[in-house]
């Protein structure tokens, strides 16, 4: 089946049919049903209403999908999405929906507050831009990003789901998005802003730049981070640090309005310095330990034992620990090591009974 440019309106199907190529269509609806080998589109596409492309074999989308009602394609093939094949639509989006192929795109996609969902694998073969405007994004597999860009945009009341692992390194960047959920994401950067309900990281983190998350909600990393430059996780609700932190070069900053709970599995290991609470008023609860290799340990607010604890500076040049507020034991131990050159201070009373022990330290300072 061979099409050249489609004008005037009415209404577009296609049934069977083995290779199949299209030039601009302008019509009222689209549907390709059952196609055997291959659908190609080469010009541009406009439909008043739905566009469902349904093919046995390939998918490859080569100009933009211009206007659209709600947007299906499906392929037991790959699906294949050229830079020019930008595709918006006023209705949801969907790729994969019943077939099992992949695809592979290099378009950005928008839709006017409607869900945008991937079922299958998705490569990138360009950086992309994903904006529901308000509708939830759903990647329910893998995305592989080839090292290019993935940014994501879910408006104030749309969730972001990942399901499956993100690999490939380029910069992965989101923007609003109310509940938001990550399998195990291996980027470049992760920048995260403007979070409006809650964050969660299922998987493992590793960044080869910086990691910056700011969420109007909450917070919870369950998965270990394993690679940054620095670290900045910001919430106005609380953070649940569940998983080791390690691999960090540089600085880490953790601030809550809320509480800000450590488990003991989430230990955080850092070389640069590591600050809670310093613009936010919420408290500290941790039961990990914190080490750090001549850099600062700083504890804004007020902090409450878990566990045990061993917060250790190093201290060989530098590193001082610094608690401006109280720490409340729980019975628990705590342990302070400022290495040679680093100063111990606790401003404020330590309570809650339990060993209280300081290793090496310059200058050292303590309340009641």
């Amino acid at each position: 089946v061979t099409v050249g440019a489609v004008t005037g309106g009415g209404d577009m199907t296609v049934r069977d049919g083995a290779v199949q190529t299209y030039a601009a269509l302008t019509v009222n609806s689209l549907t390709i049903a059952d196609a055997t080998t291959s659908i190609t589109f080469g010009g541009a596409i406009a439909s008043t209403a739905g566009i469902n492309v349904d093919s046995a074999g390939t998918i490859a989308l080569n100009a933009a999908i211009t206007s659209a009602t709600t947007v299906a394609i499906d392929a037991d093939g790959v699906t294949t999405i050229a830079a020019a094949g930008n595709i918006s639509g006023t209705g949801a989006i969907v790729f994969g929906a019943d077939k099992t192929g992949a695809l592979t795109t290099s378009a950005d996609i928008l839709t006017t507050a409607d869900d945008i969902t991937f079922t299958r694998a998705v490569t990138l073969g360009a950086s992309v831009d994903i904006d529901s405007a308000g509708g939830n994004i759903l990647f329910s597999s893998t995305v592989a990003t080839g090292g290019f860009n993935l940014v994501l945009d879910g408006d104030s009341a749309g969730n972001i789901t990942i399901t499956g692992a993100v690999s490939g390194g380029g910069d992965m960047s989101v923007t609003d998005g109310a509940v938001q959920t990550y399998d195990a994401l291996t980027v470049n950067s992760l920048t995260i802003t403007e979070a409006q309900t809650s964050v969660t990281l299922g998987g493992a983190v590793a960044s080869t730049a910086a990691i910056a998350i700011n969420s109007s909600g909450t917070i919870v990393q369950n998965g270990a981070i394993t690679l940054a430059t620095t670290i900045d996780l910001d919430a106005v609700s609380t953070i649940g640090l569940n998983a080791a932190i390690s691999g960090v070069t540089g600085a880490i900053d953790i601030d809550a309005t809320g509480v800000t709970t450590i488990a003991a599995a989430a230990n955080i290991s850092a070389g640069g310095a590591v600050k809670f609470g310093v613009v936010k008023t919420g408290t500290l609860t941790t039961s990990a330990d914190i080490v750090t290799t001549d850099d600062d340990i700083t504890f804004t607010r007020a902090v409450t034992l878990g566990a045990s604890v061993d917060i250790d500076s190093t201290g060989g040049a530098a590193g001082n620990i610094l608690f401006s507020s109280t720490v409340a034991t729980a019975g628990f131990n705590l342990v302070l090591d400022g290495g040679t050159a680093g100063n111990v201070t606790i401003s404020g009373a330590v309570t809650g009974g339990g060993d209280m022990t300081v290793r090496d330290g310059a200058i050292q300072a303590y309340d009641a």
